[in-house]
Parts: structure tokens; sequence; C-alpha cells
């Protein structure tokens, strides 16, 4: 990894790009607002942007840039929306818009990574509003867009989704690209017409043994362990939930587990253990 050190005025930030862009004003602001760094020697770093005051008034940056090959994280949600979903609505519309927010958040730490993010809905029929898309550019859920009804398609769902997917990539394949899939339900499948459970035993296998896929199975029932090894989710990356602490025992795991994610990717660490805390 080679390291370059540039000094960047302040004021001329129109030609960074989006991440730096934001660290370099999250900098300027902090700069501008503390008077208690005047007359001070001062250095500090907010992910890969270093800060030193060149003058009193601080009007010069040092940026140590990562000169590494960019990178592709695509994390796409499968989520249940069928009838029995209807005693959770709110809870995972505003477990869903948080999540994204979460993701934004935390790409700001990795800017060697284009991250991606991508939603499926479901019940009898496939709704897949985002595929890859720019994380600014989610249509968040509201009750407008996610109405539980009718039963769940649920290999047609994951089936469906991970054929976009693949499509994606064959026509940007411009980075090198890993994928997370996750899979959130509280029922069975009961409605498929497309593709059976041997369809995504053998594609799910086939996809993760690539290195660069992972997939994931949350459901609230209690046997959702087994029933995603019948898939071949792999047993360390499922796991069972109660609607009631949705929240916690499903969003913020997730956003926990995609920092620690990003963290072993930069390291060039396996990835096939979604939820493994080790960065």
């Amino acid at each position: 990894m080679h390291w370059e050190r540039r000094e960047v005025g302040l004021t001329s930030l129109g030609g960074m790009d989006g991440p730096h862009r934001q660290q370099l004003l999250k900098v300027k602001a902090l700069l501008l607002s503390s008077a208690t760094l005047q007359n001070q020697t001062f250095h500090s770093c907010v992910g890969d942007l270093c800060i030193q005051n060149k003058a009193t008034n601080y009007s010069y940056i040092t940026l140590n840039e990562r000169h590494m090959s960019r990178q592709r994280t695509i994390y796409h949600l499968i989520v249940d929306r069928s009838g029995s979903m209807s005693d959770c609505i709110d809870a995972t519309i505003n477990g869903f818009n948080e999540q994204i927010n979460r993701i934004r958040s935390i790409a700001m730490e990795f800017p060697e990574q284009d991250i991606r993010i991508g939603y499926t809905i479901f019940n009898f029929s496939i709704d897949m509003p985002a595929v890859a898309q720019d994380l600014n550019t989610i249509t968040p859920l509201s009750r407008s867009n996610y109405v539980p009804t009718g039963s769940t398609a649920l290999y047609d769902a994951i089936g469906k989704t991970t054929l976009q997917l693949e499509a994606f990539t064959d026509h940007h394949s411009d980075l090198p690209v890993t994928y997370v899939v996750v899979v959130l339900t509280d029922g069975y499948e009961n409605a498929s017409q497309m593709f059976t459970l041997q369809n995504i035993r053998s594609m799910i296998s086939r996809l993760e043994a690539t290195g660069r896929w992972t997939f994931s199975f949350i459901g609230a029932t209690l046997d959702a362990v087994a029933v995603a090894a019948q898939m071949s989710f792999k047993t360390q990356n499922s796991f069972s939930f109660e609607k009631r602490e949705m929240n916690a025992a499903v969003w913020h795991k997730l956003s926990d587990s995609m920092e620690h994610y990003l963290h072993k990717k930069r390291k060039g660490k396996d990835l096939s253990n979604l939820y493994d805390k080790d960065k």
C-alpha cells in the first residue's frame, strides 16, 4: 500500500470525491469552531484524512490518500411482507430506514469501498425497488410501499434477487466486488412458482464457494436456523429473533456486523462469517 501526502486548501473542495469531501467538511467545521485550538500545535485524523495546523488560522490540512485499488461491496436485504408481518410493520419500517442511515455513516470510514445497497420486498410477488444502488438515492420504506399481505414466496425472492445481483456484476465489472445478502422473514415458504428448495441450495452453495458471497438468514420462528440450513445458509450466519425485540436483535446486530465485515475486508480476512466480531 502506497501513501501520498498532499496539501489541500480548506476552501478548495470541489474536486474531491464524495467520502473525502464529506470528511474534509467535518474537519473544517471542527477547526473553525474550536477557538481553544488556536495557538496550539494540532494534529488529528478523520478516517484517512489527517490535519495539522500550518498557520494560526488553520488554513490548510494535510491529506493522506491511500493509493489502493477501489473495491465494491453490495449489501442487499430481502424483507418479508407477507400477511404475518402485519404485527411488526413499524418495527420493520423504522429499523430498515435506520439501517440505511447507519450504513451511510459506516461508509464514511471506508472510502476505499464503493458501497452499494439494495432491497427486495416479497409476499406471493417479488418487488426489487433497488439493486446495487448508491447509498444516497435509496427510497426509504413507509406504510405506503410496505404493506404486509398474502403468502410467502421465499424461494422466488432469494432466487430472483440473486440472479439480479449476478446480472449487475456482468454489466458492471469495473471493480472487484463482494456481496452480503440478508433474508428477513417470519414464516415458511408456501408460494414460490419459479424456484425450488434444491435450486436455492445449489445457488447459495455455488456462490459462497467463490469466497465473494455471504448469505444470512434471520427468521422469527424457533426453527429458523434449521430452516436456513435446509437452504444451505451457514449456521453461523443464521439466527432466530422475537418480533418485539426486532430493533436490537436484528437491525442493530446487522449494522454492527457490516462494520466488522468491512474492517475484515479491508485487511483481506475471511468474510464467510458475517457475525464474527473479529476485525
